[in-house]
């Protein structure tokens, strides 16, 4: 297994254009969109009302054979009840895409596999998005359409778990999202015990490029509730 921590301090240079990517290097560089911006040790996805943030590896890299992303986590300033959350995604489709808004995460559309941290509760009506159905305002939800368009409506969801501290806290918190063909799996604090493992192969569920690779990004939306969303110390091994 081959280490690549993810440069975060490189990404300033994303407000001008990013700088290129090299799996094959020591680092794997990140293209920031949106609402995004570089911050010491870390990535601000939203910081206001009615944003969408990215941040996506400038390149595809190797996720078929299996990975393990690690980083923390910092939800806060909450207004309105704090709104919507952010998704770990994979996809094989556009570099830097952001599609949709607010409780669409930025992903909408997108044949991808997404990993939500949800921290609002949308109806059927709300945003006019369909009857996305989430279970309550703070879950873990991994959601794919296969190579159809993904989209946060919970008829995609391939497992949840509302059994999990309150995301939106105000609180550091660590994640872990490992994959190895045929399981995914996603911890939460405790990294010695997984609050959600669901069966998935990304080869046969994506059309990933060869070499099993894809762009991963962490996208992350507000609406007419806002919160500040901090990506912290990611950092990345490749099979």
């Amino acid at each position: 297994m081959t280490k690549l921590v993810v440069l975060v301090g490189a990404m300033l240079l994303a407000s001008a254009g990013a700088a290129t990517a090299d799996q094959t290097g020591s680092s794997v560089m990140f293209k920031l969109v949106g609402s995004a911006e570089s911050i010491e040790d870390g990535i601000r996805l939203t910081s206001d009302f009615g944003q969408l943030g990215a941040a996506w590896s400038t390149n595809r890299v190797s996720v078929g054979d299996g990975f393990d992303l690690t980083f923390r986590f910092r939800i806060y300033d909450l207004r309105f009840g704090g709104a919507d959350g952010f998704a770990v995604v994979i996809q094989n489709e556009e570099r830097q895409i952001l599609s949709g808004g607010g409780g669409t995460f930025g992903y909408l559309g997108v044949p991808s596999v997404a990993i939500e941290f949800d921290t609002w509760m949308n109806l059927a009506s709300d945003g006019g998005f369909g009857p996305l159905g989430d279970p309550d305002d703070n879950h873990i939800s991994v959601h794919t359409n296969g190579q159809a368009g993904n989209g946060p409506d919970e008829s995609f969801s391939i497992g949840a778990t509302s059994s999990i501290p309150n995301l939106s806290d105000g609180n550091v918190h660590l994640a872990r999202i490992s994959y190895r063909p045929g399981e995914l799996t996603i911890f939460l604090d405790d990294l010695s015990s997984p609050v959600l493992a669901v069966a998935l192969d990304l080869g046969s569920t994506l059309v990933l490029a060869p070499g099993g690779k894809g762009w991963v990004g962490m996208v992350g939306a507000t609406g007419g509730a806002a919160q500040t969303q901090d990506i912290l110390e990611p950092e990345v091994d490749f099979d």
